[in-house]
């Protein structure tokens, strides 16, 4: 959930990791991107503090984890930066599966964080998310550190997304919106189901009809919020946007 008047995101997710390796793996490592911008974090270039990522909860089959300092070999969890280890009570054997639960939050940061952020008008949520780091049968797990100027590895997975906004703000992201008619205006969907057929630009939602309730974009929603659920297969990253001041055209190709 994202609340724009104090640019703070809360979030809460679960991850089904897949053991496909032939390796039995008694640790598993994550991204937690977001730490760029915690104070004292490494960092190639210039950018904004805004603290980083707050773990609330972490927890592996159900059970919570609690954090370790460096080098304890308990199970839990060590941060270093933008690295993530955990240790779960059991190891995960070939073909097994690891279920992760996540709780965390952190202030989107200003413009000019690398590739994401906020100014006046739109929020841009990237590495918003625990990612889980890649492990291929070449070096084994890929845990360079985030620094800001990079490109990324990152593994294949299927993304189930619910995002809270306001009601009036629209919202583009990865993948495709599943839940259309709990968020938008039944004229909005008319005119998506148009964009689908036929080969011309179609104005979904012009500058006149942003906002909420009858002619608007998006429908009243409960107490001025609206859930958005979002839901992409076999892609490497999730990614999302948001404002007030958006129109929308779309058209197919």
């Amino acid at each position: 959930e994202l609340d724009p008047k104090s640019h703070r995101l809360t979030g809460r997710g679960t991850v089904r990791y897949a053991n496909r390796s032939p390796d039995t793996l008694r640790v598993v490592f994550l991204h937690l991107y977001q730490n760029l911008f915690a104070p004292g974090a490494p960092r190639n270039e210039a950018t904004p503090v805004t603290g980083g990522m707050e773990l609330v909860r972490v927890a592996a089959q159900g059970q919570p984890l609690v954090r370790r300092a460096p080098g304890d070999t308990a199970p839990g969890y060590v941060t270093n930066a933008t690295i993530m280890r955990i240790r779960p009570r059991a190891p995960l054997a070939p073909g097994g599966t690891l279920d992760l639960e996540f709780a965390w939050g952190f202030t989107v940061p200003e413009d000019g964080a690398p590739r994401m952020g906020r100014d006046s008008t739109v929020h841009y949520l990237a590495y918003w998310y625990p990612q889980m780091a890649v492990y291929d049968d070449l070096n084994r797990w890929q845990i360079d550190p985030y620094l800001g100027n990079a490109e990324f590895y990152m593994g294949y997975g299927d993304y189930d997304v619910a995002i809270t906004v306001p009601a009036g703000w629209l919202v583009a992201a990865t993948g495709t919106l599943v839940n259309a008619e709990d968020v938008l205006a039944p004229v909005v969907r008319e005119r998506l189901a148009l964009a689908r057929s036929v080969d011309t630009v179609v104005h979904v939602v012009t500058a006149g009809e942003r906002g909420k309730g009858k002619g608007r974009a998006t429908v009243e929603g409960r107490g001025g919020k609206l859930t958005w659920r979002f839901q992409a297969r076999n892609v490497r990253d999730f990614a999302w946007g948001t404002s007030d001041k958006y129109v929308w055209d779309a058209t197919r190709a």
